[in-house]
């Protein structure tokens, strides 16, 4: 109920402020449409077991949401897509955590498919991480940025570079 609760507070906040944003500049606001902004999570990681996203939630506490975030969120510098709106760095480490929380969350209804994804990805297996972007992004309900391939090594460093 708290997660619930902050993630509401959370997401009124962002609302309020993008709007206040949008007034105070209108070429911010003539081209919002055509350039979605993405979320870029860095965060170091001081104690080991620590959320690796950044986020104070714990393995036992994340649920299917999170994991199809997460995912989503990673699968974007290994596919092409028109749109991708939310961006985490798809690092060994958030791979083996997510991995590792398989085994302590409770509830979690499409186990069998992340940890498929997960496995794969923790061996360095991208082939199909458009189908595994749209696998998450169909959970998540997603209607504008289908994976449409996989980037080239180099579709890849220029998202990574474009995205820090």
């Amino acid at each position: 109920m708290k997660k619930v609760l902050l993630t509401t507070v959370l997401i009124a906040g962002t609302l309020l402020v993008g709007c206040q944003y949008l007034q105070e500049d209108p070429e911010a606001a003539e081209n919002y449409n055509e350039s979605p902004e993405k979320e870029v999570v860095e965060i170091s990681v001081d104690k080991e077991g620590s959320n690796p996203f950044g986020y104070d939630i714990t393995q036992e506490a994340l649920t299917d949401y999170d994991f199809q975030s997460y995912i989503h969120g990673m699968s974007h510098q290994k596919v092409e897509a028109e749109d991708k709106w939310t961006f985490y760095e798809l690092k060994p480490e958030r791979v083996e955590w997510l991995l590792g929380t398989l085994d302590k969350a409770e509830g979690i209804e499409n186990k069998s498919e992340y940890k498929r994804i997960l496995n794969k990805w923790s061996q360095g297996d991208f082939s199909t991480a458009d189908e595994d972007h749209n696998k998450v992004w169909n959970m998540l309900g997603g209607t504008v940025g289908r994976a449409t391939g996989i980037s080239s090594k180099e579709e890849e460093q220029a998202y990574l570079d474009n995205a820090n």
